[in-house]
């Protein structure tokens, strides 16, 4: 069986961006006023692990826990969210593909 991993890695990668974004979307996860290098919004979230996912993915597993209690008192309504979820999706599917 061959298996070509430079097919699968591109797939597992956007597949578990979008996970993200609709995770941290869903829970309300965005900036809150308190500092810290994780404060950022759902989108950003979903960004960071598409663009470096090796680094970004596990930190948002590690941090994901914190970030949800911190949304529970400072939820971010995300705006167009169904919106954001398809362009994530066509951008997601383009960089399979390409």
């Amino acid at each position: 069986m061959n298996i070509n991993i430079t097919f699968w890695v591109p797939i597992i990668v956007a597949i578990s961006a979008m996970w993200v974004y609709v995770d941290a979307s869903g829970h309300k996860i965005g900036k809150t006023p308190q500092k810290s290098f994780f404060n950022i919004g759902a989108e950003w979230w979903g960004v960071a692990c598409l663009l470096f996912w090796i680094i970004a993915f596990p930190c948002y597993l590690y941090k994901r826990n914190d970030l949800i209690e911190l949304a529970k008192i400072y939820p971010v309504e995300p705006k167009a969210r169904n919106l954001k979820i398809g362009l994530f999706v066509l951008v997601c599917v383009l960089r399979i593909f390409i």
